[in-house]
C-alpha cells in the first residue's frame, strides 16, 4: 500500500512536471512564431535590412522594460514581438508603486535613446549613410512611444504622475490622451491607435479596479487593526481606552495598495519625460538632414 501511494505520488508530480514543461515549450514556441511573423511583416511592407533594424531596436528597448521589472522584484514571462503593433514586456506582477511604474516605462525609451545613440556614432565614425538613417528610425520609434496615449510608455509615466495627484486627474489625462491618439489616427493616418485605445481603455480601468480593491482592502484591514488595538487596551489598561495613535500604530505595517509618487518624485518623473522627448526629436532631426541619411532611408523603405 505504501509503495504504491509512493509511485502514485511520483507519476502525479510525474505528470505535473511534464504539464510545466509542456507549457514552456508552447510559450517558447510562440514566441518564435510571433518574432518569425514580425520578421515577415516588415521584410513585406519594407526590406529585410528595416526588418533586422526594427526587431533588433524592439528586443534592446523592451530588454530596459523587463531588466527594470526585475530591479523591482517582478516577476515577468519575457519579450513578446507583435506583428504590425511593435512588442511587448510582458509581467505576472503588477507594477509594486507609481514610481515603479513610471522608472519602467522610462527604462525602453531611454535604452532605445542609448541605442539610437550609438547608431548616430557609428555613422559619424563611417560616414554611412545607412547608420543616420537606422538612428533617425530608432530615435522616431521611440519619441512614438513617448506619447501620453496608454498604453505607450509616455501614457504610463503621465497615469503614474496624475493618478498620483488624484483619481480624477489621472482619467483626465487617460482620456486627453486617448483625443490625442484618435486626431493622429485620423490626420497622421495612425491607425494602430484603433487598437492602442481600447487597449488603454482597459489598462485603465483594471489599473483602477486594482487601486479601489486595494483601498477597501486597507480599510479593512485598519479597522481591524484598531478593534485589536481598543481590545488588547481594555485587557492592559481598563482605566483609559486606546488612543487614535495607537490604533494607527497598530495598523501602521499594512502597505497601501500602490503607493503614489511624492511631489518631489512626481516632478523628476516628469522632467526626465519631457527631457527624454526633447532629446530624441533634435537627434530624430538631426540624422534626418545627415548626407546620405534620405537616400539610405528610402533603401530601407523599398
Amino acid at each position: 500500500m505504501i509503495l504504491g501511494r509512493l509511485r502514485g505520488q511520483q507519476d502525479k508530480s510525474g505528470l505535473a512536471g511534464a504539464l510545466v514543461k509542456g507549457g514552456f515549450v508552447v510559450v517558447k514556441a510562440g514566441k518564435l512564431l510571433l518574432a518569425l511573423a514580425s520578421f515577415a511583416a516588415y521584410a513585406f511592407l519594407f526590406t529585410w535590412q528595416f526588418a533586422v533594424i526594427i526587431l533588433g531596436m524592439l528586443v534592446i528597448h523592451e530588454g530596459g522594460h523587463l531588466r527594470c521589472m526585475k530591479h523591482f522584484g517582478m516577476k515577468t514571462r519575457g519579450i513578446f514581438l507583435i506583428p504590425l503593433i511593435g512588442a511587448a514586456a510582458v509581467a505576472e506582477d503588477n507594477f509594486p508603486s507609481r514610481r515603479a511604474e513610471a522608472i519602467i516605462a522610462l527604462a525602453g525609451p531611454l535604452t532605445g535613446a542609448v541605442l539610437a545613440a550609438g547608431t548616430g556614432l557609428l555613422y559619424f565614425a563611417t560616414h554611412n549613410g545607412a547608420f543616420a538613417a537606422a538612428a533617425a528610425w530608432m530615435a522616431l520609434i521611440n519619441l512614438f512611444n513617448l506619447l501620453p496615449v496608454v498604453p505607450l510608455d509616455g501614457g504610463r509615466v503621465v497615469k503614474s504622475i496624475t493618478c498620483s495627484i488624484g483619481s480624477r486627474t489621472g482619467l483626465a489625462a487617460v482620456i486627453a490622451g486617448m483625443l490625442l491618439g484618435a486626431v493622429l489616427a485620423v490626420t497622421a493616418d495612425l491607425w494602430i491607435f484603433v487598437i492602442l485605445i481600447p487597449l488603454g481603455l482597459l489598462d485603465y480601468l483594471y489599473d483602477r479596479h486594482q487601486a479601489l480593491q486595494g483601498q477597501q482592502t486597507q480599510r479593512r484591514s485598519r479597522r481591524r487593526a484598531g478593534r485589536h488595538a481598543r481590545v488588547t487596551a481594555a485587557w492592559t489598561a481598563p482605566a483609559g481606552p486606546a488612543s487614535g495613535d495607537e490604533a494607527g500604530q497598530a495598523g501602521a505595517h499594512i502597505p497601501a495598495a500602490k503607493p503614489p509618487l511624492s511631489p518631489r518624485a512626481a516632478q523628476a518623473a516628469f522632467a526626465c519625460y519631457a527631457g527624454l522627448a526633447i532629446l530624441l526629436w533634435m537627434f530624430m532631426l538631426a540624422m534626418g538632414h545627415q548626407p546620405g541619411a534620405a537616400a539610405a532611408m528610402h533603401a530601407l523603405q523599398g
